[in-house]
């Protein structure tokens, strides 16, 4: 019954957002497009880029994994895109930049998989898809819906302007603004800690996989 209701609730609401949702999807798939397209050109970058690589992934098949500093630079990520989220959500006029965020990561991805495949060929896909797992299936789902919840947000906030609002109502929206940035928070968080302590386990074999 309860798996029912379930359904039912995440139905209704993508129903009632279904265009809210198309356009952040939308966004990550044309950043992850752009990006892949922008990873094929030959330039200095993306060959200097090239090799940084090849050179992680034979340090990274010898050599342990500083798992806090992983960790470090994993949760930094993560909050600035969120903070910055966050921030553009309580302003009509910065809402567009949620969107913008959401094409930021899909392009990191894009550029991030085809350099990969261009360096390893097909092993290099398997390699990329594995070291983004985290991403994919943690962080960039949570990431689409928590800019949904900005763009209603801010339209929400836009729509009290002039309007007589009690208290009461502004403070639950306030608060459910809080939750979901607690929330999104908190999937970050677990993602990072996946990067640092679980993924170094998974992707030092993938490494020499791609070494041989």
């Amino acid at each position: 019954m309860k798996k029912i209701q379930l359904r039912k609730s995440l139905s209704e609401h993508l129903s009632r957002n279904k265009w809210q949702y198309f356009c952040v999807t939308l966004s990550l798939i044309i950043g992850v497009f752009a990006g892949s397209l922008t990873a094929t050109m030959k330039n200095a970058e993306f060959e200097s880029l090239e090799t940084y690589i090849k050179n992680f992934v034979s340090a990274y098949s010898l050599q342990s994994v500083n798992n806090i500093d992983v960790f470090k630079f994993s949760i930094y990520n993560n909050i600035k895109v969120i903070i910055f989220m966050w921030v553009s959500g309580l302003w009509i006029w910065l809402m567009p930049m949620s969107i913008v965020q959401i094409f930021s990561k899909g392009y990191k991805l894009g550029v991030s998989a085809t350099v990969f495949v261009r360096v390893f060929g097909i092993p290099g896909i398997f390699f990329s898809f594995v070291s983004m797992l985290p991403q994919i299936l943690l962080l960039v789902p949570s990431l689409i819906i928590y800019a949904v919840f900005n763009i209603k947000f801010s339209f929400a906030l836009y729509r009290t302007k002039g309007q007589r609002v009690s208290g009461n109502a502004k403070s639950e929206m306030y608060f459910k603004n809080f939750l979901h940035l607690i929330g999104i928070i908190f999937i970050s968080l677990l993602c990072s800690l996946t990067d640092a302590f679980v993924m170094p386990v998974i992707l030092k074999p993938t490494c020499l996989f791609l070494l041989k």
